[in-house]
């Protein structure tokens, strides 16, 4: 072996050592958060310290339903552009609003309600699935999840609760009976909607 092969073999090996103790790309997981800080995050104990917490003054911000089921009936882009809560760039958009109304009709679907002074809501009493309310109410933003994991486990968590301390109060709902409502709805598409707005309720009460 000359001299001039055994300088570069030598060299190369340098490198290949230094390579593998220093290497210039590091892997991180998806979402690139740090998985020191996501091994103590618990969605049930976030979802459950935000219910308890700030639902409530979130509820106090949330649109009135009878403006927004109005806006909705006369031009859904528009109430979306005054309304909606937005996530990236598409037209969809969320909805929380809050109001009272009159149950005027029970279905499979869930329970009717004439808005005063005009609109009709739906609210839900089927299983909640999906991110509308935990995006809708801002639950996620504070503390914001460690990863994206984290922030499906938290949305849920809020849907679990929704199921236990708000839909299930529809279920004993009379017709001709007043409610005292807020939920969050999704548009996906406002050149398709068609009415009434469909809510997954997060509160539920009899004034």
């Amino acid at each position: 072996m000359s001299g001039h092969l055994a300088t570069r073999l030598v060299a190369l090996a340098v490198i290949g050592t230094a390579l593998y103790f220093f290497p210039l790309v590091r892997l991180v997981p998806l979402g690139g958060s740090n998985p020191a800080q996501a091994e103590g995050y618990d969605a049930a104990v976030a979802a459950t310290a935000f219910w308890t917490d700030r639902l409530g003054a979130a509820i106090a911000g949330a649109d009135d339903a009878a403006l927004v089921a109005t806006a909705m009936a006369d031009d859904p882009a528009e109430a979306g552009e005054r309304f909606g809560i937005r996530k990236g760039v598409g037209k969809g958009f969320d909805l929380f609003i809050q109001g009272r109304g009159k149950v005027v009709d029970k279905t499979t679907a869930g329970v009717l309600l004439r808005l005063t002074p005009a609109g009709v809501v739906l609210l839900r009493t089927g299983p909640v699935f999906g991110s509308t309310i935990r995006d809708a109410v801002g639950a996620g933003a504070e503390p914001r999840p460690p990863t994206s994991r984290d922030g499906n486990d938290l949305a849920n968590e809020i849907n679990r609760l929704a199921e236990e301390r708000a839909v299930v109060l529809l279920v004993d709902a009379q017709v001709g009976e007043t409610l005292r409502f807020a939920g969050c709805a999704k548009v996906s598409s406002p050149a398709r909607w068609r009415g009434p707005l469909e809510l997954s309720p997060v509160l539920v009460e009899v004034p």
